[in-house]
């Protein structure tokens, strides 16, 4: 499986590919307790998508610490970046939530030759032109009256 997460490419091919990728899907429900019967269930809404991928770097098919330090400068930078799985991007970006690595093999000279790794990701939804006037609009109807409740 072909995988890239922002600049960092996981697989050239089928022999170097992620060797794992888990997806997390939910919803959110409010229950309302009542005096007979089942409680009432209401929506809340859609939790954020996560994602969790193990991966390796080998030197066979990359510098392992120039894509590690590539992956952890996205992760200290906190910025929302495409993930692409297979072929195709659904236009949603993600920021990492953990990683983790482990240096399994060493040249003799103590280079990392070959990094296994795990990261989860968890979906940044960027906000639509409509929402943020929507929002502007929410702003301008409430105004600064503490009075007004929104």
């Amino acid at each position: 499986m072909f995988a890239m997460f922002g600049p960092v490419v996981f697989a050239l091919n089928a022999l170097t590919g992620p060797n794992a990728l888990s997806e997390f899907y939910g919803n959110t429900w409010a229950r309302h307790e009542v005096i007979r019967g089942k409680p009432v269930l209401q929506e809340i809404g859609r939790e954020l998508d996560t994602r969790e991928i193990g991966f390796f770097f080998d030197e066979t098919f990359c510098s392992p610490e120039s894509e590690w330090a590539k992956l952890y400068g996205s992760y200290l930078a906190k910025e929302a970046l495409p993930f692409v799985a297979g072929n195709s991007f659904d236009g949603r970006r993600f920021v990492i939530e953990t990683l983790e690595r482990e240096v399994t093999k060493t040249s003799k000279s103590g280079r990392a030759v070959r990094i296994e790794a795990t990261m989860k990701l968890i979906e940044a939804p960027q906000p639509t032109l409509l929402d943020m006037v929507m929002g502007a609009l929410a702003g301008l109807a409430g105004g600064n009256n503490p009075e007004v409740r929104q």
